[in-house]
């Protein structure tokens, strides 16, 4: 399958869409497959847009991990987006005491992916957060094989 041959169904229902991806072992060789089709490029750029936004705002806002369709070669333009949003609880903590201190808050992030990205709320559903402080990864990585956090995501720091 060349880069894009995958390209070639994506009018087809997604559970053929992704046994396609899948069938040669593309997918699974691979660690993602980003899609050409223009609407979809836009759409990872202002995502990415979007979480650096984020990210200036709050600190604790480590970065977002993208899976499901949209980076396994068979999303369309009407895919939703299937995330975790990784908070770093230690910072989050300590800036509770800072004196204009908000919260970083899932429902303005999804709130801002619809406007962005001119979204349903449907297609915001599936992103979440995900804790997660440095002492923690470490010592998940001193006591786990190197494949932790082998997840099929894309992080967009």
């Amino acid at each position: 399958m060349s880069r894009y041959e995958h390209q070639q169904y994506i009018s087809e229902p997604k559970e053929k869409r992704r046994e396609l991806a899948c069938a040669n072992g593309l997918a699974e060789r691979k660690r993602f497959l980003l899609s050409s089709h223009p609407e979809l490029k836009k759409r990872l750029a202002l995502l990415q847009k979007v979480v650096r936004d984020f990210q200036k705002q709050y600190p604790e806002f480590i970065s977002l991990g993208l899976y499901g369709s949209l980076i396994k070669g068979y999303a369309t333009p009407e895919s939703d987006i299937d995330a975790d949003i990784f908070i770093d609880q230690e910072i989050a903590e300590q800036r509770e005491t800072e004196p204009r201190y908000r919260p970083f808050r899932l429902d303005e992030f999804r709130e801002r992916l619809r406007q962005e990205l001119s979204l349903s709320e449907e297609k915001t559903r599936d992103v979440y957060v995900r804790e997660i402080s440095k002492k923690e990864i470490l010592e998940n990585l001193r006591h786990s094989p190197p494949v932790l956090f082998m997840w099929t995501h894309i992080f967009l720091l």
